[in-house]
């Protein structure tokens, strides 16, 4: 299971900080030593990673308007 990190905290090899991309987030795998995934999601240090809806590809303004009849010159 993932988790977010909410606050920045320290383990014994790695430094986990909420607006760091590759450090924001943590894996049960992790060694967060000397805190553990209980403590740290009830002192509210990180969450469960929740899934974020895909972001639709804004809308293509180049593509040329179909022309107006009479409108060349």
């Amino acid at each position: 299971m993932k988790y977010d990190v909410l606050k920045p905290f320290n383990s014994i090899n790695r430094r986990f900080k909420p607006d760091v991309e590759g450090a924001n987030t943590v894996e049960d795998t992790d060694d967060v030593s000397p805190h553990t995934i209980e403590t740290l999601e009830r002192r509210e240090f990180i969450k469960t990673l929740t899934a974020k809806p895909p972001v639709a590809p804004p809308e293509n303004k180049m593509v040329a308007a179909p022309a107006v009849a009479g409108s060349e010159k």
